[in-house]
């Protein structure tokens, strides 16, 4: 790896160190832990080069350049465009950029003149003269028209079977739903999330905060919403779906790989506990993780997966 600014290892390697720490402690219930740690950390250390400040101000690849409430810098490093993915958010993809068709037709200027002749007729009692008259006609025409793409729509045909970068898969890891996916039930559609076959895969990524969902290769998002928890002392979970705009309850993060969330008014045994139950439905697990599980449902964690396509093994 190549430094760009004093200081950049020692905080690369503060945040290797405190991921590894993070994951060890509060991830999967430990499964595999050994056997996954290893491929972790190179997955951590990239993450980790890729969120240090670029030099002279410049946002790396994959960095966040823009959105609301954002205020770095808006400078991509070379060979990367500021693209927007939504309001909150703006990120420096590879490339030059989408393009944009606009016609233009030169303003045009067109002038008439029309005169008649004097003539002066004299004799020793009358003149009869006749004036020039003189008519000027400007006519001005300026047209410019700008080719877009059409809006999106929810519930097309979709982003495709690859991933787009920055977006990843995210699936359950343990039965009876090990290898199963995270997406909409109708896909691709507002309504409740569920866990779901690899070849239906949803994918996905955390943003400020917000789990969103592409749902196609326009860049349009779906954001994760969490039902608000009553004041029954007795309530186990809560349920995971889809709408169009951001969520304002609590708040999704990464520990690890694990998909976690949190928030301030929520107190849980561990943020990264889940529950799937009836019809697949994912829901945070208010409770303790495989401890007095809610009739109908599956202890489970949720993990991202970053292979270029979605697979059942």
């Amino acid at each position: 790896m190549r430094w760009r600014r004093m200081g950049d290892e020692r905080r690369w390697r503060e945040c290797v160190h405190r991921k590894l720490e993070v994951y060890t402690q509060h991830g999967p219930n430990r499964i595999a832990l050994t056997s996954t740690l290893h491929k972790m950390r190179r997955t951590i250390a990239a993450l980790c080069f890729i969120s240090l400040p670029a030099a002279y101000g410049q946002v790396n690849t994959w960095g966040q350049c823009g959105g609301i409430g954002y205020s770095g810098s808006s400078s991509c490093v070379g060979g990367t465009y500021c693209s927007t993915m939504n309001p909150y958010y703006a990120q420096c993809l590879p490339g030059t950029g989408p393009t944009t068709t606009t016609r233009t037709t030169t303003p045009v200027q067109t002038t008439t003149t029309r005169s008649t002749t004097t003539s002066s007729r004299t004799s020793s009692t009358t003149i009869i003269t006749t004036t020039v008259r003189s008519t000027t006609r400007s006519t001005t025409a300026s047209t410019s028209r700008t080719t877009t793409t059409a809006s999106p729509t929810i519930g097309g045909p979709g982003p495709g079977s690859t991933l787009i970068s920055p977006y990843i898969w995210i699936r359950a890891v343990e039965a009876p739903y090990f290898h199963k996916y995270l997406q909409s039930q109708t896909l691709r559609s507002t309504g409740n999330a569920v866990m779901g076959d690899y070849t239906t895969a949803g994918q996905f990524n955390i943003i400020s905060g917000q789990l969103v969902q592409l749902i196609d290769s326009a860049g349009t998002l779906l954001y994760g919403h969490v039902e608000q928890k009553s004041n029954d002392p007795n309530q186990t979970k809560l349920l995971l779906t889809w709408e169009t705009g951001p969520n304002s309850y609590g708040t999704f993060a990464w520990s690890g790989d694990a998909l976690i969330w949190s928030h301030p008014s929520v107190s849980r045994q561990n943020n990264a506990a889940w529950l799937i139950c009836e019809q697949a439905h994912p829901y945070i697990n208010l409770g303790a993780y495989a401890y007095m599980t809610p009739a109908g449902c599956s202890d489970a964690t949720i993990h991202f997966y970053n292979g270029a396509t979605a697979v059942s093994r």
